[in-house]
């Protein structure tokens, strides 16, 4: 799980220069839409038509971050907080035979000790509760979480700038089209 949060960060991290291109491709779209309103150059409709195709444009992509701001908000809710455990008490497992209930117990601890750093108890094979002793694998593994956590934590805020920027990117547009038309009178 954690190889697949981390693949969809970077995915999230690289998008953006892709975005900047989109932004001014629907600035030029709402400029020239608002251009050829004003000066009343060409058919009407297909001014409109730059207009409303820029602004939907612009929402959707609006929307789309919205989406994606409350899913990695939850994402990052979820991983960061995993819910606590606590010691296991000495019948646990007991319908289990004694490797099984090893086995699980164990992942039950290694678990708590990747997610919050706790030690906890495990049942051995001879059904002894041993503390367990985190190897290198685990302390990795607690370290990759940690690190991925501290990504996740700033992506909604990135992305919750995204969708300011959408929002106000077809008044820029709105904007560069009386400017334009602004420029092009006074060169007459």
């Amino acid at each position: 799980m954690l190889e697949q949060i981390q693949t969809n960060l970077n995915a999230i991290q690289g998008f953006w220069k892709y975005e900047v291109f989109l932004m001014i491709i629907v600035v030029m779209l709402m400029a020239i839409g608002v251009g050829r309103l004003r000066s009343s150059f060409g058919k009407r409709w297909i001014a409109i038509f730059f207009c409303l195709l820029s602004y939907c444009f612009a929402m959707g992509i609006t929307i789309g971050h919205v989406w994606v701001y409350k899913l990695t908000t939850m994402s990052y809710l979820q991983v960061k907080n995993f819910p606590e455990v606590g010691a296991i008490c000495k019948d646990w497992g007991s319908n289990f035979n004694s490797q099984k209930r090893s086995e699980y117990s164990e992942m039950i601890a290694r678990e708590v000790f990747v997610h919050s750093g706790k030690l906890r108890d495990y049942f051995d094979v001879n059904g002894k509760l041993v503390e367990f002793r985190p190897c290198d694998k685990d302390r990795q593994e607690r370290t990759n979480l940690m690190a991925t956590l501290d990504q996740m934590e700033k992506i909604p805020d990135r992305v919750l700038w995204f969708v300011v920027l959408w929002t106000i990117v077809p008044l820029i547009g709105i904007a560069s089209g009386f400017i334009a038309i602004r420029f092009y009178r006074r060169m007459k």
